[in-house]
């Protein structure tokens, strides 16, 4: 489950623990636009295919809703580096329109096409309450496969899918010397590579853009 995901990514911070000074950690929400993708199949249920230009909704307020959380150790006080780790409950659900039907009843990846990544993250000096930041980092993708083709075996099981790498920028805005608010632009690339339970397996890329807002608590640890 994706809970089970998010609890394995905080728990890596030991991992990467940087000798920093200051530390933040945040949870955000927002909408997401995905890209047209081509969808590329293989096995019985559609007989080896390539479906061109899929479009995706990103469905970010339906059933369980689109949402992030992150942990930031920066290197000092002030401007400079910083080491992230990011985890990203992304959806995106197929457009099923003659592109699709009547091979698919159903594609998507709305438990979560589930984003873990490691980030460098670089900030900026403090304009008033202002901060602005840039961050880019790779990881890995875990969707939640749901795939139906009318006549054979469902699939729908989290699998690991394949890469994923992402770049985002933002300002961060001080509410008290402890918490602040933050919007930023993410753009996430992930490839997604799932096993069919009817046969073969179905692949395509997903480029996503994300629109973020989310609060952050920031503390040291000596």
């Amino acid at each position: 489950a994706p809970w089970t995901q998010l609890a394995v990514v905080l728990a890596a911070l030991t991992a990467v623990e940087p000798a920093a000074a200051e530390w933040q950690i945040g949870a955000y929400g927002g909408v997401t636009f995905t890209h047209d993708s081509d969808v590329r199949t293989t096995g019985p249920a559609t007989g080896g295919r390539t479906f061109s230009d899929v479009g995706w909704e990103g469905q970010a307020f339906e059933g369980s809703p689109y949402y992030g959380v992150r942990a930031t150790g920066w290197f000092g006080q002030g401007p400079g580096w910083g080491v992230q780790l990011d985890f990203s409950h992304t959806k995106a659900a197929a457009k099923l329109n003659g592109r699709l039907r009547p091979d698919f009843s159903r594609l998507e990846f709305t438990d979560g096409l589930n984003i873990a990544t490691l980030n460098g993250v670089y900030r900026w000096a403090a304009i008033g309450r202002i901060v602005p930041y840039v961050g880019a980092g790779v990881g890995a993708n875990i969707p939640h496969v749901e795939v139906t083709n009318p006549g054979f075996a469902r699939t729908f099981e989290y699998q690991v899918g394949g890469v994923s790498a992402v770049g985002f920028a933002g300002v961060d805005f001080a509410l008290t010397d402890s918490f602040s608010v933050f919007t930023e632009y993410k753009l996430s690339y992930s490839r997604v590579d799932a096993d069919l339970e009817s046969g073969g397996r179905l692949s395509t890329d997903l480029v996503t853009h994300h629109l973020n807002l989310g609060l952050q608590y920031r503390f040291s640890l000596f």
